[in-house]
């Protein structure tokens, strides 16, 4: 249920909703309520509570409600495991693919501690020429998915914050591995771009990697109201459901507090625009590509796109080990790809100057433009530009 502007304020103080409830909506049992939202003041307040059908008409037209929306499933958007990555220098290069990018045994040599045996015919002196503009210490990525596993040799000792809305006790730890993939992808030390940003870690996803509406809403929630100060703040959720208000409204009101929301624009091979967050018009929408420059068949597409990233085959972290790596594709994976480019823009024009105005602006500016085929006439072909020239 969310509030309009003239409902009584309550903060994320659930105690002081529960002693109003009965007075203002006795529809509603107090303990029933799960969740206490509020994002900067009046652009996003609401709580989730059980209640009948019954209880809910009755309350639906009070004159403190805006709107009321079932909970849904939301779930983690990665539906294949492939072959091993390429995406991370993809995004470095700046026009036409180049394939020459990787060495022979990236995943076995000392360039990369463990991995697979996998072996390119990518060319050595091309990788040399590989380098990202800054560290991306500037930024603090926030992961929203199924949990990290922070001991993981990606991570270092940067994972700052462990928040868990699924089961509080675990502390936010992997169970699944897909939070874990994407936040290696956006910020590990081997296979991230910006390999000196701060971690955050929310998990909203359980070890199956689905969740519901509310406790996605909760996490978006804690992350722009528990900003790191001086620095630029990325919500990075490769995540997805069904066209959702409250989601899209939490995201927009995010967008407003100046938080970077980059999110997954789908596996359906659908227009974007039919689901949450990715319709929402604060979020950076993030579709996915192949090793060919094309459209991945999964990809969601349309006007709700944003920009593109590499999404097949991508290879980062796993949570069954602290060495341990994994191969799979998705918007889901594209997106970190693009949060960690922009913790990357972070480092290169200071924290107060990386807000989602400009960063938008930047990536109309910056990125390659016109290299992507197979796309829809709607879609745009912007390939994200991790040095943001």
């Amino acid at each position: 249920m969310i509030f309009n502007d003239k409902a009584p304020k309550f903060g994320l103080e659930k105690e002081k909703l529960q002693s109003w409830l009965p007075s203002a909506m006795p529809e509603l049992a107090p303990e029933n309520v799960q969740w206490i939202y509020e994002i900067n003041g009046n652009d996003f307040r609401g709580f989730a509570i059980w209640a009948s059908p019954a209880a809910i008409d009755a309350v639906r037209a009070h004159e403190f409600i805006k709107y009321v929306e079932e909970d849904q499933v939301m779930r983690a958007t990665v539906p294949y495991q492939q072959r091993p990555d390429w995406g991370q220098v993809r995004v470095a290069q700046k026009g036409a693919r180049n394939l020459a990018t990787t060495p022979t045994g990236l995943y076995s040599g000392t360039t990369y501690p463990s991995g697979t045996n996998e072996s390119w015919d990518w060319q050595q002196s091309v990788y040399n020429g590989y380098r990202l503009i800054n560290n991306g210490a500037n930024a603090r990525v926030w992961i929203v998915d199924t949990g990290v596993l922070g001991t993981h040799q990606e991570f270092g000792n940067r994972v700052r914050v462990n928040q868990d809305f699924v089961t509080p006790s675990n502390g936010g730890v992997d169970c699944n591995g897909h939070g874990s993939h994407c936040a290696g992808s956006a910020a590990g030390a081997y296979r991230g771009l910006a390999v000196g940003a701060e971690i955050g870690n929310i998990r909203v996803l359980n070890c199956q990697g689905s969740g519901t509406n509310t406790g996605v809403v909760n996490g978006f929630n804690y992350v722009c109201n528990n900003r790191a100060p001086n620095l630029g703040n990325i919500l990075s959720a490769s995540l997805g459901g069904g066209a959702s208000q409250p989601t899209d409204d939490a995201i927009n009101a995010c967008n407003n507090l100046g938080v970077i929301c980059v999110v997954a624009g789908g596996n359906n091979g659908q227009p974007a625009c039919n689901y949450s967050p990715a319709r929402a018009t604060g979020a950076i929408t993030v579709g996915a590509t192949t090793k060919d420059d094309t459209l991945a068949s999964f990809s969601n597409h349309g006007s709700c796109i944003n920009v593109l990233a590499p999404g097949v085959s991508v290879h980062s972290a796993w949570y069954t080990s602290n060495s341990a790596y994994n191969t799979i594709s998705g918007t889901s994976m594209a997106t970190p790809l693009t949060a960690g480019s922009i913790a990357l823009y972070c480092g290169q024009v200071g924290a107060a100057q990386c807000t989602p105005a400009n960063v938008r602006a930047a990536i109309n500016r910056t990125a390659t433009s016109g290299q992507v085929t197979g796309l829809p006439a709607n879609t745009v072909n912007f390939l994200v530009n991790a040095n943001w020239n």
